[in-house]
Formats: structure tokens, C-alpha cells, sequence
């Protein structure tokens, strides 16, 4: 393993022994460990996925960066801005596709394209000086954070009733059933309940095609109430709003980290679903706008 490759991995396994620990402290350490929006490029402005969520997520909340907005030192650089002297930088990863010669085949001339774990080095705005960093430090925009959240959900257009005691997404008829408003104490616990509940409904059979276990508690079943209730975090964060965990997870919180101890690399595929859960609502509630400005 390259060096590359190494550092990347050295990243992702210490995120993962981060992530075991918060799961096994209890529902209160599976949260949102961030403030703010999702973090982004803070030159490009796109948004970053998958595993670096966490790690940039993490990084911030530890470390008190409030931006959500990093950039590498040459594109701060050619922003016009500065990284200053003696600051730590962080990592982010990504896959590189490498040509080789296809070892399978008979053809000489064969070749295939495999992934190849990378790292790169990123700095937080917090830790650069210049104009464009100081704008992308400014307090955002105070918005109403509900009014955000009903609009996104609205877009998202999922069948969602509300009713009963309980809150669950039913794959058979393809709908979303939530208990009446005034049985969740907070708004964030409302929300967050929503934002769970919508992951499930991303994995049905004609959307992601995730969602496969056989019956209630087995460990498909578990693994996915953790995309969920991963998932669940990333939404909130897109929306700027804060994430209440639900104690009823804890259970399925606990089998997981239990079993990411003898299987930590398991933990990426969670993620990775999570993301795309994310990713889908966010397309399907974007294309709601677009439609209704056209």
C-alpha cells in the first residue's frame, strides 16, 4: 500500500474507532457533531460525501470550526487568500481510478480500471486569512429554520400521513406515517423523526432498492435503522437545523458497534447508503423547485 493509500486509510480507521465510541456512550453521542450546514468546498462550493461528512463533521465540532467551508492550501491560495503559519490541516478521501493490465485475460493488450484509496489535505476557513475566507466565515443568514424544513420535505414528495403512536415507513404501500406533531417535545425531535423516516423511504424498491431484511431485529433490519439514523443526521445538517437522536435506536446503535469492532470497515457501506439517501432527497426536493420555476 502506497502512501497515499495508507494515510487514507489511517483516516477512515481512526474515524471509525471515533464513531464506535460515540455509538456506545448511548443515543446522546450519536449526533450531529457539527454546527451548521453540510461541509463544502469553500472555493468550488461543492459539497462534500459520503465518508468525508463524517470526517470534516467531526473535525469541526472538536475543534470549533463553525464555517462548514475547507479548501485545499493551493485552492486557497489561488482564491487570493492565505493559510496561516503553523495551522494543522485535515484529511478528506476519495477513490482514483488506476488503468493496469488485466491479469485475467488472455490478450496481452487487456487492461481494467481499479480504485485506488487517496487523501487529500484540506484547511477549514477558520484557519485562513484573506476576503474570500473572512465572507465565508460571516454568520449565515437567520432563516426560519421550520418553514426550510417543511418546504424540503414537501419537495421531496413522499406519502406522509400523520397518526397513531408511532413512526415508521411502510415499503408495502409506500408511505411515510409519523405520530400528530404534539407528541414530539421538541421541533428538532420532530424533525429528526421525519428525516429518519424519509431515509427508509429513499431505500424502497423503486427509488434505492436498499431496503432487504427478512423480518423485524435481524441484522439487515439493524443495519439499516443505522443508515437511517445516519442519515438522519446529514439531512439536519442540510437544513441547517439541529439533530436530536431518538433513544430508541440505541439498541440497534449498540448491535452495530459491536459488530463494526470485529468488522470496522463495514461501517463504509452504511455510510455510503446514507449518502446516497441524502443525495436522493436532496435531488428529488431540488427538482421540485426547478419544476415549479419553469
Amino acid at each position: 500500500m502506497g502512501n497515499g493509500n495508507a494515510r487514507a486509510q489511517e483516516a477512515l480507521d481512526a474515524l471509525t474507532a471515533r464513531i464506535i465510541e460515540a455509538m456506545e456512550s448511548g443515543p446522546g453521542g450519536w449526533t450531529q457533531p457539527w454546527r451548521g450546514a453540510l461541509p463544502a468546498n469553500g472555493v468550488t462550493g461543492r459539497r462534500y460525501s459520503g465518508s468525508n461528512i463524517l470526517l470534516l463533521g467531526l473535525t469541526a465540532g472538536e475543534r470549533g470550526f463553525e464555517s462548514n467551508r475547507w479548501a485545499t492550501f493551493k485552492q486557497w491560495r489561488d482564491a487570493g487568500c492565505r493559510v496561516r503559519k503553523g495551522e494543522r490541516s485535515s484529511v478528506v478521501v476519495f477513490y482514483k481510478s488506476l488503468t493496469v493490465h488485466d491479469r485475467d485475460s488472455d490478450d496481452p493488450a487487456a487492461t481494467k480500471r481499479v480504485p485506488l484509496l487517496r487523501y487529500s489535505s484540506v484547511f477549514a476557513a477558520e484557519q485562513v486569512d484573506g476576503e474570500h475566507a473572512s465572507l465565508l466565515r460571516a454568520p449565515v443568514t437567520a432563516f426560519d429554520a421550520d418553514e426550510r424544513a417543511e418546504r424540503f420535505f414537501a419537495d421531496v414528495g413522499a406519502i406522509v400521513r400523520h397518526g397513531g403512536d408511532s413512526a415508521h415507513y411502510d415499503k408495502r404501500s409506500d408511505v411515510i406515517t409519523l405520530p400528530p406533531r404534539a407528541a414530539f417535545e421538541s421541533s428538532a425531535g420532530y424533525y429528526s423523526t421525519v428525516a429518519h423516516e424519509h431515509v427508509h423511504w429513499t431505500g424502497g424498491p423503486t427509488r434505492l432498492d436498499r431496503i432487504s431484511h427478512k423480518r423485524f431485529g435481524d441484522d439487515e433490519y439493524a443495519r439499516e435503522e443505522l443508515v437511517a439514523e445516519l442519515g438522519s443526521v446529514f439531512v439536519m445538517a442540510h437544513l441547517g437545523l439541529r439533530h436530536e437522536p431518538d433513544e430508541r435506536q440505541a439498541a440497534y446503535l449498540a448491535h452495530w458497534s459491536a459488530h463494526l469492532r470485529r468488522k470496522p470497515r463495514d461501517l463504509w457501506s452504511v455510510v455510503g447508503d446514507a449518502s446516497a439517501a441524502l443525495d436522493l432527497l436532496i435531488e428529488r426536493a431540488d427538482g421540485a423547485q426547478s419544476d415549479l420555476a419553469a
